[in-house]
């Protein structure tokens, strides 16, 4: 199994010269996808943060030892946070893993700030990935 996880800043990030964690191509994936998404809501874009993306793939290691999905824990990053999914190896692209916490759009209710009333179902965790990604 292959466990993907998008760990977003709480601050902008600043461009790094070299992704890390994921390669250049994937990552140029993964960021083309968020920042889709980013742009259908009119929020500016992301840039590629290396130490981010290190932090991510350190904690790979982890959820394949656990063989679950587990946030890691947050002392020493207190600004990060993270989207999880877990798919068997070469089953899904980066997109697809995007498009995953993107569907949680529609359940969104758009200019809600109030929790839990963010979500339809007035669960905010229903769309709590989309709302980290956006």
């Amino acid at each position: 199994m292959v466990a993907c996880a998008t760990l977003i800043a709480g601050a902008a990030a600043v461009a790094q010269p070299a992704p890390h964690g994921a390669t250049g191509a994937i990552a140029e994936r993964i960021l083309a996808a968020h920042n889709a998404e980013r742009a259908a809501v009119g929020a500016a874009p992301l840039v590629w943060d290396a130490t981010l993306a290190e932090h991510a793939a350190a904690y790979g290691p982890e959820l394949a030892r656990l063989r679950r999905l587990v946030h890691s824990p947050r002392e020493g990053r207190p600004s990060e946070r993270e989207n999880l999914a877990m798919a068997w190896h070469g089953t899904l692209s980066p997109e697809a893993f995007v498009d995953m916490w993107s569907r949680e759009r529609r359940l969104l209710v758009p200019g809600s700030y109030l929790f839990p009333g963010i979500s339809r179902t007035g669960n905010w965790q229903d769309v709590a990935h989309y709302t980290q990604m956006v």
